[in-house]
């Protein structure tokens, strides 16, 4: 069984993990600034994409169970080791 990678929606705080995702081979897009946590999950959900956040506040969202990861670290290595760490 052949399964794909995951895809990424970034939200805008998470920019350089982003490149840095994009870089690695993983469809990865980064939500423009102004949109709400809503709009992000509706399209995470539209897209097939698991968000990625260091706001709490999007977890507090019906929508985000499942589908959304919080990153804690303001580091991108810490990041990418999150994920890394996380079986996602």
């Amino acid at each position: 069984m052949n399964e794909q990678p995951p895809a990424f929606l970034c939200d805008e705080m998470l920019g350089r993990l982003a490149r840095w995702l994009r870089a690695a081979g993983y469809d990865t897009a980064l939500v423009e600034p102004g949109h709400t946590d809503r709009q992000l999950l509706q399209r995470a959900r539209r897209e097939n994409r698991i968000v990625l956040t260091c706001d709490r506040k999007i977890l507090e969202h019906r929508a985000a169970v499942g589908n959304a990861v919080l990153l804690e670290s303001g580091r991108v290595e810490g990041q990418i080791h999150a994920l890394s760490a996380d079986s996602i």
